[in-house]
């Protein structure tokens, strides 16, 4: 993102004629677009929920009635991947807070 952004200011700095405007205006509709995408990916919703809901599994070891040892693997809830939806969007909108919880 930064190199967008310095695109954008050399753009600025450059000229200011009406081309350079557009391409100014036109990088900001991309990012724009690029934020909302991620807004969405983060936010819980149903469609979220949908998307990510059986993604993530964490192995979970067990024994059977004889001893044997097994590995399992158990799906992270949706309460969870809410939380971590939720600290990710914490952290991009104060990213001085990081470590804070």
């Amino acid at each position: 993102m930064n190199s967008l952004s310095e695109h954008i200011r050399s753009l600025a700095q450059s000229s200011t004629t009406p081309e350079t405007l557009i391409d100014i205006a036109e990088d900001v509709q991309e990012l724009e677009a690029e934020n909302a995408r991620y807004r969405e990916a983060l936010t819980p919703s149903a469609d979220t929920k949908t998307a990510f809901i059986g993604e993530f599994t964490f192995a979970v070891e067990r024994s059977d009635s004889l001893g044997s040892r097994y590995s399992e693997d158990q799906l992270v809830p949706w309460s969870t991947i809410k939380e971590i939806m939720g600290a990710i969007n914490r952290r991009a909108l104060n990213p001085t807070s990081a470590g804070d919880e």
